[in-house]
């Protein structure tokens, strides 16, 4: 019995030490962090970036964040408070899935069957390129976008709000 005991102990504590960062939802975050995040709670969630960049673009000033190991890419715009505002968040890693199961590697057609309201649209111009994405176009809306490779997998996925 201690046996058993010990072992729905030691299952229960890996369960409740399993990473939620590892979960990209939909329209809102991944990674333990949501769109609309100060930048100071981000790097109390996900630490000191590996690399930092600010630069401004034709939408205003734009601090990036890179993880390296995490493989994630976080951008800053300036919101209505004083903080810089968390607006997009892109992962290359396959840890960060959907609760589906949706994440790096996926075969679209898989990604079509598991996620419920996704669109997808393959663009020849510049180059080509198919995109898979839950939401809408609609400025200021959140969106998030899952980029396929030319084999048919999602290459990376992006949480983001839509800039006008």
């Amino acid at each position: 019995m201690p046996t058993r005991l010990t072992f729905l102990t030691a299952l229960v504590l890996l369960t409740l030490a399993a990473p939620a960062s590892a979960v990209i939802v939909p329209n809102k975050g991944m990674a333990g962090v949501e769109l609309g995040d100060c930048i100071e709670a981000t790097t109390d969630t996900l630490g000191y970036p590996d690399k930092t960049f600010g630069k401004t673009d034709v939408f205003g000033f734009v601090e990036t964040y890179t993880y390296f190991e995490k493989g994630l890419k976080l951008q800053f715009r300036r919101g209505q408070g004083e903080c810089l505002v968390l607006d997009s968040i892109r992962t290359t890693k396959d840890q960060e899935r959907t609760e589906e199961g949706v994440g790096k590697g996926t075969r679209k057609k898989a990604l079509r069957r598991k996620l419920k309201g996704e669109k997808c649209r393959t663009f020849k111009r510049p180059k080509r390129i198919t995109i898979c994405w839950l939401g809408s176009f609609t400025p200021s809306k959140p969106i998030t976008e899952f980029r396929i490779d030319s084999k048919g997998r999602v290459n990376n996925i992006r949480v983001a709000i839509v800039i006008d």
